[in-house]
């Protein structure tokens, strides 16, 4: 057995990696064999739903899977409308890659203040078993491969274990973060929001900054609550 393992393993070390850098992330479906991929530059949102455990338990199995299929039909049609290519994660988790350059962010990040906006305050208000629902969205920049393997197409990418990670942070109702390069990218407007107290505009910053630990280095990101809505 050990002689056979040892044996596929070389074979697949030393075999060549087919790379196409690509824009149109549903090329992946036209790879030939495992050992092909596809690459690109993206903004990476990955949703989080964060507590599908206790769904399962409080809730039921079914509840739960009503629930992620909610959410698919959701970021398909936000997927549709804003460009992005939706993937089904996991059984909790979902990605919506924007495939473009950093400089691109700002429109990424409204667009994510939009979704927190339809995800947090619509489906919560108009779906009440949501209530107990607890979601985040992380957002990170950076390359992404997708290759296919016997169960399906796989995607890597440290930008989307950032985003992640970033996700597990963000608390009810800041459900939206980003890493510390986003938050570097974006225009200012987008650092702030402006209130209105009494009749008079006040700006105040839109993010929280906070800290965490990914692969032994300590990380910046931030959070917010501020949303835009949408009709």
């Amino acid at each position: 057995m050990i002689e056979e393992i040892l044996n596929k393993a070389i074979e697949l070390r030393n075999e060549d990696f087919k790379i196409t850098e690509t824009s149109n992330l549903s090329e992946v479906n036209k790879l030939s064999d495992e050992m092909s991929a596809i690459v690109c530059s993206a903004t990476v949102f990955f949703i989080n739903l964060k507590n599908m455990p206790y769904i399962i338990k409080n809730d039921g199995k079914r509840a739960a899977s009503k629930t992620y299929k909610i959410f698919h039909e959701a970021l398909s049609v936000f997927a549709k409308e804003t460009n992005a290519y939706l993937i089904d994660h996991n059984s909790n988790s979902f990605l919506l890659v924007y495939a473009s350059s950093i400089k691109e962010i700002d429109t990424h990040i409204e667009n994510a203040y939009r979704l927190s906006y339809v995800l947090g305050k619509e489906l919560v208000k108009n779906i009440p078993q949501f209530n107990s629902l607890n979601f985040a969205i992380g957002i990170d920049h950076g390359r992404v491969l997708g290759t296919k393997s016997n169960q399906g197409i796989l995607w890597y990418g440290t930008c989307i274990d950032k985003a992640a990670a970033i996700s597990e942070l963000c608390l009810k109702p800041s459900y939206l973060g980003i890493s510390g390069l986003i938050y570097s990218e974006i225009s200012e407007n987008l650092k702030t929001i402006t209130r209105h107290i009494l009749g008079i505009p006040k700006k105040e910053p839109a993010w929280v900054k906070g800290s965490y630990q990914f692969e032994n280095e300590r990380k910046h990101y931030y959070s917010s609550n501020h949303t835009i809505e949408v009709k």
